[in-house]
């Protein structure tokens, strides 16, 4: 059951401003992500729950949504399911890229995950980067882009100098109707979602 928490943890009280051992296998479709290149893509880790450290290794990875919702990852400290246990949590869309720490316990849903450095690269038609979260530099070059909200939407944008994800690590953030322009640079991650945007 996918949940939306408000308030009260450290990125969904940014996300309520905004608005964020299994089988593998590749991503589905639907999720406005492909390959760069025409090649295999690598295998993915399953939806589910992992101990960061015993299940999985700890470090970056990334998330490619199964389909076009709105997909949701939390990250707690323990395994008791409780509410206070959730150290971050988000609502994305598309993908995410999360930097997952050791002894920490990371579940999420609708997705397949991978390590950073094996993600699927992203491909972007007539030059259009959708919704999501992306590493500058890797997926798309630094500097000054347009970002435009969605028809009849207030779009938001995050700009992260880390994959944290954490709220000491954001460096600009804004709710927006039309477009904005915005500038990033390399080794910094932008998010966003109920807008896009154009690259030159």
């Amino acid at each position: 059951m996918k949940r939306t928490i408000a308030a009260g943890l450290i990125l969904l009280g940014l996300t309520g401003f905004w608005t964020g051992c299994g089988d593998t296998h590749s991503a589905g479709e639907g999720s406005g992500y492909t390959d760069m290149q025409e090649q295999e893509e690598p295998e993915g880790i399953e939806a589910g729950m992992y101990k960061v450290g015993a299940d999985i290794p700890a470090g970056e990875y990334v998330l490619v949504a199964d389909d076009d919702g709105l997909e949701y990852w939390q990250i707690a400290k323990d395994s008791t399911g409780e509410f206070q246990s959730i150290i971050r949590n988000d609502n994305y869309s598309n993908r995410s890229i999360i930097t997952l720490p050791e002894g920490t316990y990371f579940t999420f849903k609708d997705a397949v995950m991978y390590p950073a450095a094996e993600a699927p690269k992203p491909s972007f038609d007539k030059n259009i980067v959708p919704e999501g979260m992306y590493k500058v530099g890797t997926d798309f070059p630094a500097g000054e882009y347009k970002i435009i909200a969605d028809e009849d939407s207030s779009g938001f944008y995050a700009v992260y100098k880390d994959s944290s994800q954490d709220i000491h690590a954001v460096k600009a953030i804004d709710n927006f109707s039309g477009q904005r322009y915005l500038t990033v640079s390399d080794g910094e991650y932008l998010k966003m979602q109920r807008c896009y945007l154009q690259l030159k």
